[in-house]
This record gives structure tokens, C-alpha cells and sequence, in this order.
């Protein structure tokens, strides 16, 4: 299920970066993998009854976020980002996502230097992004 609501989430939302056919099988092995990690939290995203979204984090890293695209604009992704846990402070996201970038700096994201390039064809640049823990409330 979550390599499928990622296919529907990405399909429109990369088209600029990833030419088809859409890597299914690499995907879908990718989730089963973090699924059955331990140390990996994976949440499906639903909204009357349907799988819209997912989310994904290690103990330091947001691994996965993502709602499709009637969900975008919504609010739904800020709240999903809402339950991502304090101690994750580190995540990848596409060069050239700009709307995945601006989203991520709206909410106290900042590029750290960090550079890599997607495990997909074309193997796009990706940047990494960090960002402080919440303060206490006082």
C-alpha cells in the first residue's frame, strides 16, 4: 500500500525530475525493507478510509513524506510533518522539488551542506536538510 500511494503521490509531483516508466518493483522492495526494519516508523496517511499520504523516519532521519496531489494544499502534509518526532533532525529532499523545499524551510528546515544523488535514474542531486530540535515550551 505504501508504494502505491507514493507512486500516486510522486507520479505528478516529479514528473520534472523522473521520466517513466515509474521504478515499481524498486520501490515497492524499498518499503518492504523499511516495513520490516526495527528501527524504522511507517505510517499510511487516511482520509475517508483511503490512503492519501505516508510517512516514514529512522531514530535521525525523515525518510518519507508525502500526500498526493488532491491532498496538497490542504494542511494534511504540515499536520502529518506535526508528528514527525524532535529527535529527527535530518532528511533528503530533491534538488530541483522546489515545492518539497519550500515546504520543509516553512517549517524550520535548513540546507546543511550535505549533497547525494538519488538511488533513481537520472540520479538527481539531493540535499541534505537539518533542522533543530524543538524548544521546551515554557
Amino acid at each position: 500500500m505504501l508504494a502505491s500511494i507514493e507512486q500516486a503521490a510522486n507520479t505528478d509531483a516529479l514528473a520534472h525530475v523522473f521520466a517513466p516508466p515509474y521504478p515499481w518493483a524498486a520501490v515497492r522492495d524499498r518499503w518492504a525493507e523499511r516495513v520490516a526494519a526495527t528501527s524504522v516508523a511507517a505510517f499510511v496517511v487516511v482520509v475517508d478510509g483511503v490512503g492519501v499520504g505516508y510517512l516514514a523516519h529512522d531514530r535521525t532521519t525523515l525518510l518519507h513524506l508525502g500526500v498526493v496531489a488532491r491532498h496538497r494544499g490542504t494542511g494534511l502534509a504540515d499536520a502529518v510533518l506535526a508528528q514527525v518526532p524532535a529527535h529527527v533532525e535530518r532528511l533528503w529532499v530533491l534538488e530541483e522539488n522546489v515545492r518539497a523545499r519550500r515546504f520543509y524551510e516553512r517549517h524550520g528546515w535548513r540546507p546543511d551542506g550535505r549533497t547525494g544523488t538519488s538511488e533513481y535514474p537520472p540520479h538527481p542531486v539531493e540535499l541534505g536538510y537539518t533542522r533543530r530540535p524543538r524548544p521546551p515550551v515554557e
